[in-house]
């Protein structure tokens, strides 16, 4: 499936100005970087690829939504975008390498308006988040907590397949008691029929990935994730 394909209630197909294809993560921690790759990928730059954003900067495995503001920034100078999160800065209880954490991204924070990375504090309501997709003319980087997420053609058509890597990631988070697993998706449309977004997962096989609009807004609003998203303005 595409989300090209879809229709929404008027029979028009809901679809956003830019095509922005799939890619896979490569790694456990690097969802991000495969979401900063599909919209450089939809924006023309198709030799991007993850191991390019791991060479572009300096890192630990623990990359946040701060550090791919600065990637797309980087790779797309004239790019529209804008980070909105309830905390600027770095939560302790987000990270197990907090203390590696702390100064890079309280200091990107900083340097931000200086790097012409838009940062604002606030959080976006639901409906936002419906009219943005509706209109076409954004894609929407989302931190989630994956273990929220519920694919609704995972569940009508048996679509996605997680990677064993990450299968197995996850065993081991849940067998250590941690409720929060912070996963990045790339939000492309949104079906006012089903009151559904479709959107990138760079954690599964499959393309198309569909979700309710009130399961997104439990797993955005979890703990952990600061509500924090990517508003990105299609060329």
């Amino acid at each position: 499936m595409n989300c090209r394909n879809y229709e929404d209630s008027h029979g028009q197909v809901i679809k956003n100005s830019l095509d922005i294809p799939h890619v896979m993560q490569e790694d456990s921690f690097d969802c991000g970087l495969a979401c900063v790759c599909m919209i450089l990928r939809g924006l023309g730059q198709h030799d991007i690829t993850v191991a390019n954003m791991h060479e572009a900067v300096s890192m630990s495995t623990s990359i946040w939504t701060i550090d791919l503001a600065f990637l797309l920034r980087s790779y797309a100078p004239d790019l529209d975008f804008t980070l909105y999160t309830s905390f600027t800065g770095a939560r302790t209880q987000h990270r197990t390498t907090f203390d590696e954490d702390e100064q890079r991204v309280n200091h990107l924070f900083d340097i931000a308006q200086d790097s012409r990375v838009k940062t604002v504090r606030m959080i976006l309501s639901l409906d936002d988040f419906r009219k943005l997709l509706r209109s076409s003319s954004f894609t929407i980087i989302a931190l989630v907590n994956s273990r929220l997420i519920r694919c609704r053609l995972c569940q009508q058509h048996q679509l996605c397949y997680q990677p064993l890597l990450e299968v197995f990631n996850s065993f081991l988070e849940f067998w250590n008691g941690n409720g929060y697993a912070g996963h990045f998706i790339v939000l492309v449309s949104f079906d006012p029929k089903t009151d559904s977004f479709i959107y990138r997962d760079p954690g599964v096989i499959d393309e198309d990935c569909m979700i309710t609009a009130r399961n997104f807004e439990v797993a955005r609003r979890s703990p952990g994730t600061d509500e924090d998203c990517i508003v990105i303005k299609l060329l």
